[in-house]
């Protein structure tokens, strides 16, 4: 029998706040897409890894270890 290696990615939740100043509900709106999007770009660590439950997962690859 040939042994294999499968390599999952997992989506986990995660959670971070962001205090953002505006004038209006409506402008509330926007400044929080904007720091969303920020936010989505960034590569610092977020506040909260949610790792009790894994979401939607891939198989990112398959490696065949014996012949």
């Amino acid at each position: 029998m040939t042994e294999y290696i499968v390599k999952l990615g997992f989506w986990l939740r995660a959670y971070d706040s962001i205090t953002i100043e505006a004038n209006s509900d409506t402008a509330a709106i926007e400044a929080a897409k904007v720091a969303a999007k920020r936010a989505m770009e960034s590569a610092s660590q977020p506040e909260h890894i949610d790792t009790d439950d894994r979401r939607e997962g891939i198989i990112a690859y398959i490696d065949r270890v014996t012949a």
